[in-house]
């Protein structure tokens, strides 16, 4: 695995950190409906609600994946907008590069991943094929691919959520 940047490394480490912006001159007034929002917002991050009836052992597994996930997009999202090419090619890759789930193969009934959704597989491959074209905009230093491909890396997060979320669990049945 390649050496991380130090910078990198401690955006990695820090997963409890903000995104810091320089102060604007004028501090801004929000809105009632952003005041309103940001009063009755708990102080707990935002998470994917869990499939209750998926074992304990996947739920935690994940969470934790998706949780991840969360924090290396915001990280992305930093380094794209402000045009961090190096740190986003790194990133990206180490999106698309990380260990996967198995696709439960056929006949198996007996697996953890048995249960999922078949499109959560699908999604799983497009995460490392998106990822994989956003570190190659950013390589390129390509501005409008990197803006296309970081949509399309994000239409993969909500697409697999909703199938978390919506789709109905296999069972344990014969794949497809």
């Amino acid at each position: 695995m390649p050496m991380l940047p130090p910078r990198l490394l401690c955006l990695l480490l820090l997963s409890g950190a903000c995104i810091h912006h320089a102060p604007a001159a004028t501090p801004a007034t929000p809105s009632p409906q952003a005041a309103q929002a940001s009063t009755a917002a708990s102080p707990e991050p935002l998470s994917l609600p869990q499939r209750q009836e998926l074992p304990l052992v996947l739920r935690e597994t994940l969470t934790a994946t998706m949780g991840r996930h969360g924090e290396e997009l915001t990280f992305l999202l930093e380094s794209v907008v402000f045009l961090r090419h190096d740190e986003t090619e790194e990133l990206a890759r180490l999106l698309a590069e990380e260990p996967k789930l198995g696709r439960p193969g056929p006949g198996d009934k007996d697996s953890l991943n048995a249960l999922l959704p078949d499109a959560f597989f699908v999604h799983q491959d497009q995460l490392t094929e998106r990822a994989r074209s956003l570190a190659d905009a950013a390589k390129a230093k390509d501005v409008q691919g990197l803006a296309k491909a970081f949509g399309s890396l994000t239409e993969t997060c909500v697409g697999c959520h909703a199938a978390y979320l919506h789709d109905e669990l296999r069972h344990g049945e014969e794949a497809p």
